[in-house]
Order: structure tokens, then C-alpha cells, then sequence
């Protein structure tokens, strides 16, 4: 099948988005003028007013009759096979945008799926048969992070996930989903699959093992949490849960975002470009400080005043939990000074949180590891980063997974 950086419903949804942003560029033009005219309630008359009306009125009968022509290619085109270029476009901009996308009906929103060799799974029990060459009785689950997809967890020809599951006996299955959804989201439906998959599994399952990259992590612990709500009994199968760089307590560089949109939204002149600040999605902002569940009480603006409210959840008191975190620091370097990894502090990875006792998670010492002199995405090509995981990896009879191998710069 020929492969295709678009499909016939991309150009639908890019059409809707671009006919959206221009709108929106209007209405932020025509906000500025009125602010600057200081007119009331953004009322523009004579001529400006004229224009402005006449830019809305265009861009909607442009967007209508662009709805219908594409409709109407998008029923006699071909369908063609996916290409990595559009898929790595398609993460970057669920990532950005992809709950506006859900919400908006866009055909660009990805949804969550479970795959093997780059295809997503249909988790019906004849199908699973089908797809699954020679099922193993251990699964290692791996999840990419914000802003990817999985064949971007394969970095200069390695892939941890893949390499260790042929190394040890599992079968490999990769995580694809809506990285811009709320980490709850994606956490009901993680668990969803996970039920079904274990319930449909060829062979009985003895094990199975999540690894977690940056936000894969979280959504690992919120499906764990969320399992348990929802009366699943695929956790009963978990027995360790890897953290690869992901930010338990969040991220700095979405704290410092979120302070310079509410500075931004102070000043009546800069307050209109809060609203392109506002575009971002519910995933990046979960990252601020790890938000896992939803909360229904008291609701909150998770664009007011960025005050810290992280999510005290547990991890699963019956599973064995492991942390990697990766530094730009040389090994040399106190552990005091370390730095992050440019995304995620060493703490955060580490799940430690020594000023607040309540949110340390409490990861045993000789489950903590360090990868140094490199960064967020260079761990997941780093041999000693490999080597370690195979440690923890190991068959918990093995006695070796506790043991924390020597990790060289």
C-alpha cells in the first residue's frame, strides 16, 4: 500500500483548524484595537467595524464551502497507509492541542490504542490469536511520552522496550495515545484496554510490566489508580512498574509557562495573547505539578494563578516500582548540585520530595538509579540506561531485579 504524509480526512480537519486560527486572529486583533480605542465591550463602529465584521463573514463562508468540498473528496478518496512523517506531525499536534481536537470533532485527534510492530491490536480474542505470533506468559507494556508516539521511543536504531522483551522472554507491546488529553483521560482508558487485552490474551498471563517514559509514567499510575475505581482486575497481573524520566511532581518548564501566562492575562493590552497561551492542552498542563486524577471539587481553572496542587496518589502497595532519572550533569558532580534532565528535575524523576514528606513516593533507594551527562530524550538510546532496566527487569525470582547496577557516564 503506498504510503502517504496525508490522508483524505487530514485536510478536512487541518482546513477547520486553519479557518478556527484565523478567526481567532481576528478576534484578538479586534480586542487589541478596541482595548487601545478604549471601546466598551470591544464595540468597533464606522469603518474598522465595517472590516472586521467583513474578515468574519468571509473567513465563515470560506470554511463552509471548503467543509463541503473536502467532504466530498474525502467519500472518493483512497484511504493510504500512514508514514512516519505524518505520524510524528500528528503527535506533535495532539500533544499541543489534541483536547481542543476531541472536543472540536477534528479528524486529527489520535485515539488510544495498544500495538505490535507499529499496528494497532484489535483486542477481540480471534484477533489477538491472529496477530501475536508466539504470545509469551509476560507482557512489558512501554508508553512514550508528551508530544510522541511510539516509534519515537526507537531512537539511532534502539528501542529499550523491544530489546529487552527479546532479551527476557516478553512480548512486547507498545502504548499509542492523545498525549493533549487530561493524564486522567488517559488513564481510564489505558485501564480499559489493559482489562480487555489480559481478559483475551492467548495464553494464560503471569506477569505483566509497564514501563513508563516522561508522561507515560504518569499515565501508568493513573490507570493504576483508576483500576482500582473502576473494579478491574488486570493489576492483579502488574508486578512492576519502571519510571524512565518521568516528572512524579512536575515539570518546571510548564510551572514557568503557566507563571508567564498569568502575568501575561494581568495586563489589559497583553491580556489577548493569554488566550493563544490558553490553547495548550490539558496534558501539558497536568504536567505542572503530575495531576493523575480528575477532581470534581472544587473546580479549577487550570489557567488561574498557578498554585501547587499535586496529586497525592499512591503507588500500588503490591507492585514492585523502579526510577530512573537521567542528568546533564557529569558523574562527578554532587548529587546535591545535579542538574535535570532538561525537562525533568533529578528529584521529580526520583520521585522524592524531601521538604514534603507526604508526597515522596517512597521508592526504595536500591529501586533508584541515575543516568548522568545526558538529557530527557538521550535516555532512550543510553546503554547504561539499558543495562539497568535489564536489572529491574529480570524475573523477580531471579533476585536480581532489586540489585542497582553501576551506571558510567
Amino acid at each position: 500500500m503506498p504510503k502517504a504524509h496525508l490522508q483524505r480526512s487530514d485536510l478536512q480537519g487541518i482546513s477547520r483548524l486553519a479557518i478556527e486560527a484565523t478567526t481567532q486572529i481576528t478576534n484578538i486583533s479586534e480586542g487589541l484595537f478596541a482595548t487601545i480605542m478604549r471601546r466598551p465591550n470591544r464595540r468597533i463602529g464606522g469603518i474598522p467595524g465595517f472590516v472586521y465584521r467583513q474578515i468574519h463573514t468571509i473567513t465563515r463562508l470560506v470554511g463552509e464551502g471548503l467543509e463541503a468540498i473536502l467532504a466530498a473528496f474525502g467519500a472518493a478518496a483512497t484511504q493510504t497507509e500512514s508514514s512516519r512523517q505524518r505520524d510524528d506531525l500528528l503527535a506533535a499536534l495532539n500533544g499541543v492541542l489534541g483536547d481542543y481536537l476531541v472536543a472540536s470533532h477534528n479528524p486529527l485527534q489520535t485515539s488510544m490504542s495498544l500495538r505490535v510492530a507499529g499496528k494497532p491490536l484489535d483486542l477481540e480474542q480471534s484477533a489477538l490469536q491472529t496477530a501475536i505470533e508466539q504470545p509469551q506468559l509476560r507482557i512489558l507494556l512501554y508508553l512514550h511520552g508528551v508530544c510522541m508516539h511510539e516509534q519515537q521511543l526507537k531512537q539511532h536504531g534502539h528501542d529499550h522496550g523491544l530489546a529487552a522483551a527479546a532479551a527476557l522472554g516478553y512480548s512486547p507491546i507498545h502504548g499509542r495515545y492523545n498525549t493533549g488529553l487530561p493524564i486522567a483521560s488517559n488513564g481510564q482508558q489505558l485501564s480499559q484496554l489493559l482489562e480487555q487485552l489480559l481478559a483475551n490474551w492467548p495464553v494464560p498471563v503471569a506477569e505483566v510490566v509497564i514501563l513508563g517514559y516522561s508522561m507515560g509514567g504518569l499515565v501508568a499510575r493513573s490507570a493504576c489508580y483508576y483500576a482500582q475505581q473502576l473494579g478491574h482486575t488486570w493489576p492483579q497481573k502488574l508486578s512492576k512498574l519502571i519510571f524512565l524520566a518521568t516528572p512524579h511532581h512536575g515539570s518546571a518548564v510548564e510551572r514557568y509557562g503557566a507563571w508567564l501566562h498569568y502575568l501575561l492575562e494581568r495586563n489589559r493590552y497583553s491580556a489577548l495573547f493569554g488566550q493563544i497561551a490558553r490553547l495548550r492542552s490539558a496534558g501539558i498542563t497536568d504536567l505542572r505539578y503530575g495531576k493523575l486524577v480528575d477532581h470534581e471539587q472544587p473546580a479549577v481553572d487550570r489557567f488561574e494563578k498557578p498554585g501547587q496542587r499535586p496529586d497525592r496518589v499512591a503507588l500500588p502497595a503490591h507492585v514492585a516500582c523502579y526510577a530512573l532519572a537521567a542528568t546533564r550533569s557529569a558523574k562527578k558532580a554532587a548529587h546535591s548540585s545535579l542538574r535535570g534532565d532538561g525537562l525533568v528535575a533529578v528529584a521529580s524523576a526520583l520521585g522524592q520530595a524531601a521538604h514534603q514528606p507526604d508526597l515522596d513516593l517512597q521508592i526504595p533507594a536500591d529501586r533508584q538509579a541515575i543516568v548522568y551527562s545526558t538529557h530527557h530524550l538521550g535516555i532512550l538510546a543510553n546503554q547504561a540506561a539499558y543495562q539497568q532496566l535489564l536489572a529491574w527487569l529480570q524475573p523477580l525470582e531471579s533476585g536480581m531485579n532489586a540489585a542497582k547496577i553501576a551506571i558510567e557516564n
